[in-house]
């Protein structure tokens, strides 16, 4: 970074992009986190696909919390007030999560491929994937390492006090290794990934548009089962196309950047990372809009927080023909043996109605079935009780 003092942003600058975070960091924290709601507690949610993209939007939180307001922070006024163990966290934080969220894209477009391009082997079981995503997050953060041991406070005098900032220093050969630093987290963060996942959904496109109906197969079921597959692929196409589109310009700025040092913009890079942080936000609504499942199961978890929220009490309401005194209502145990005594009453007449009609009307067969039990319901409406 380049520490120019005072700040070169403007004051109306300061406040369009603190309104734009803002609204970026509330929407990414709603969005993710009932991502996460909605698979964790519905059972039928718990797909190798969907935990997948649990673990992406649990990065993407992570990201939100303890990457953006930090970044945002430093380049608005070019100091580093947080310390030095955040100065070696923050940077290791925000390249890991967006490791985890490529390496994550990547799991999921070759779990695709071999569900729909090879449908006889087997699947991918859920311990499987919950190995997978432990290797993820740990091979995530091995690559994000030179962030956290080489991140490093130094005070810079100015015109009025000295300035303390947080930026990576790099050990001898210092151009060897601030470009091998440089490629390797272009490469392994976005081009090796994209290329990976752009031919494996490449593939499954090709194999369901060419797909013909073998054996007993009913061509209407084959239909509706390649529509249902190419709903989720273009719901996962759309994830994979946002989070490519949104970080490409940064990419492309840092790379100009390094070989152009005179390149440098303020403004355009604050504005480039808020793009590439947009990502994080856009993810879950691409799941509501083209999921079903998750569109009817965040709905589902909105009404019951309203109703939590608006409901006064619940227990329901007793009958005002049970109110104890002014207001009141009789206790659960009260209303209990107010209707056993109408029970017993209605019985009694049951009864009695019984008897009244024997030899008109039998309730029993008139043949005895032996060692059987028949249940025979009359409604009480049908009884004419006139002719007794």
């Amino acid at each position: 970074m380049d520490y120019r003092f005072p700040s070169p942003y403007s004051s109306e600058s300061r406040i369009l992009f603190t309104i734009l975070y803002t609204l970026l960091t509330i929407v990414s924290l709603c969005g993710n986190t009932t991502v996460c709601y909605v698979v964790l507690r519905n059972k039928r949610m718990r797909t190798v696909t969907n935990f997948f993209l649990a673990s992406q939007a649990t990065s993407d939180v992570i990201m939100t919390f303890f990457n953006i307001p930090f970044i945002v922070m430093n380049e608005m006024t070019r100091s580093w007030p947080f310390g030095l163990v955040m100065c070696h966290l923050v940077d290791f934080i925000g390249v890991t999560s967006v490791y985890v969220s490529t390496f994550t894209l990547t799991a999921i477009a070759v779990d695709r491929h071999r569900v729909i391009v090879h449908p006889l082997k087997p699947r991918i079981t859920m311990a499987t994937a919950i190995l997978i995503t432990v290797f993820i997050w740990a091979m995530s953060a091995l690559l994000s390492l030179p962030f956290l041991v080489w991140n490093q406070l130094r005070a810079i005098p100015s015109a009025r006090k000295e300035i303390v900032v947080c930026h990576t220093v790099f050990p001898e050969p210092t151009a060897l290794y601030t470009q091998l630093v440089t490629y390797a987290t272009l490469f392994f963060q976005y081009v090796i990934p994209l290329v990976v996942i752009s031919t494996s959904y490449f593939s499954i496109g090709h194999k369901l548009w060419s797909r013909t109906a073998v054996g007993d197969v009913i061509e209407s079921q084959q239909a509706a089962n390649t529509r249902m597959k190419l709903r989720t692929t273009r719901m996962l196409v759309a994830v994979v196309a946002i989070f490519s589109i949104c970080w490409l310009p940064l990419h492309v700025y840092l790379l100009m950047t390094y070989y152009f040092k005179d390149s440098k913009h303020d403004f355009a890079y604050l504005s480039l990372h808020w793009f590439a942080m947009l990502s994080v936000c856009v993810s879950p609504i691409a799941f509501c809009l083209l999921n079903v499942n998750f569109r009817n199961d965040i709905k589902a978890a909105i009404g019951r927080l309203v109703s939590k929220l608006f409901r006064k009490s619940p227990k329901k309401a007793i009958p005002s023909n049970l109110d104890d005194g002014a207001g009141g209502t009789k206790s659960q145990d009260t209303f209990a043996n107010t209707m056993s005594k109408e029970i017993n009453t209605l019985s009694e007449d049951i009864a009695l109605m019984k008897s009244s009609t024997a030899g008109k009307y039998s309730l029993t067969p008139s043949t005895p079935t032996e060692g059987k039990f028949i249940k025979l319901v009359v409604p009480l409406a049908t009884i004419d009780i006139s002719e007794a």
